[in-house]
């Protein structure tokens, strides 16, 4: 790798774009690289730094399904158990719909922020106001009324209610509220200390502001596709006004996004996965349940391919969904294949969140973005991905 050439081209890119956020990459041969850019907090006019904590949008899900599969690898739970069968009867989710369904995004559920459909995450809104949504839970009356779009399994399409889902299973299956159990059986296990998913008034310090940005001149509309963000000189046009995100994602973060991280401990997560010291933690406590008797999972069940603590990441990173000519969809993470080789990688987008990383098992090599500024870290995705077409 040229590393000073590369750091070089990424800051320039970084620049170039007003990159808001941290940059990093680091590899087994002793690189280590983290840039710091723009503010964590733009009223004070702070930068972040190497603990600032940002939102990670959709990187939620991977923490999600890690922790659905310690359960698995523990006995606790099953990947073909039906869902209903722990959550009970609930609107828009088909009989059938198994806990892998919803790790895929195969289940075909209603969604109450679909993809498909939804395209402005800043001014994205839900039935139930923002400061009432404090875990999975709590989303269920969204889903009263609705039917499931199709049959489990017929297609991949992403799915925020399907890892809501997986989270309300968590809190069933463990006694926990998903963001002690996640934090239980994941972030402590990897050593993420200060990760976790912490609540707008209550955010720790060094927590960057996620900010939503209006492009145009002061007192235009700002409304989404009336400014671009580029001229014709290709130069990035500044917005003429910063939002924050405070009113407008959920007061604190569920199954399928916001959780707070910074780059260090993303790297302790990647090491942690690899090493082996995730899917062999066992809840401190477990919390009592109380589960149907047809399929007790209180019980240890039999696994399907031996599904034991030395292959449930094999399972989770096997690629199971295609969704792009090279990119496929596992457990909670996406596949990327990149020249002759794989790369893990997570991805999330939202009100004030722009969030990337990629990670090279092979040559323990990984490269963050982490932004506080709507999908900020898009703009430099071309330039990590030209990183790794060079091994």
């Amino acid at each position: 790798m040229k590393q000073g050439a590369d750091v070089q081209e990424i800051e320039r890119i970084a620049e170039k774009n007003n990159f808001s956020g941290v940059i990093s990459g680091f590899s087994r041969d002793g690189f280590a690289y983290a840039g710091s850019f723009g503010f964590r907090d733009r009223a004070r006019r702070l930068p972040p730094d190497a603990d600032t904590l940002f939102g990670i949008a959709s990187g939620t899900k991977t923490f999600t399904a890690a922790a659905i599969l310690a359960l698995a690898a523990a006995g606790r739970l099953s990947l073909e158990s039906r869902v209903l069968d722990i959550t009970g009867p609930l609107d828009g989710i088909d009989s059938q719909t198994e806990i892998r369904h919803l790790l895929t995004h195969t289940s075909g559920i209603w969604d109450y922020y679909d993809e498909e459909l939804v395209t402005d995450f800043d001014h994205f809104t839900t039935a139930i106001p923002w400061s009432e949504l404090t875990t999975p839970a709590d989303y269920l009356p969204l889903f009263i009324g609705h039917q499931p779009k199709f049959q489990p399994g017929d297609r991949f399409s992403y799915s925020n209610g399907g890892y809501v889902l997986l989270g309300c299973c968590l809190e069933l299956v463990t006694g926990r509220l998903y963001r002690d159990a996640v934090r239980e059986l994941v972030l402590e296990p990897a050593g993420m200390e200060r990760s976790g998913f912490h609540a707008f008034g209550e955010l720790p310090e060094n927590t960057a502001v996620g900010y939503c940005p209006a492009y145009g001149e002061a007192g235009s509309t700002g409304e989404p596709g009336e400014f671009d963000a580029f001229n014709e000189l290709d130069v990035p046009v500044m917005p003429y006004k910063w939002e924050t995100n405070a009113d407008r994602l959920p007061l604190r973060g569920g199954g399928d996004g916001g959780m707070y991280t910074s780059w260090l401990e993303l790297q302790r997560f990647w090491d942690a996965l690899c090493g082996g010291a995730l899917f062999g933690s066992r809840m401190q406590s477990p919390g009592k349940l109380n589960l149907p008797g047809k399929n007790d999972l209180t019980k240890p069940v039999n696994l399907p391919g031996n599904f034991g603590i030395s292959n449930v990441l094999d399972e989770m990173v096997m690629p199971r969904q295609q969704v792009g000519s090279s990119l496929w969809y596992g457990y909670g993470i996406y596949i990327q294949e990149i020249g002759n080789r794989r790369i893990w990688r997570m991805s999330g987008c939202d009100a004030g969140v722009g969030f990337e990383a990629w990670y090279q098992p092979e040559t323990s090599r990984g490269w963050s973005l982490l932004s506080n500024v709507t999908d900020g870290a898009s703009v430099m995705v071309p330039a990590i991905s030209a990183l790794f077409q060079e091994d």
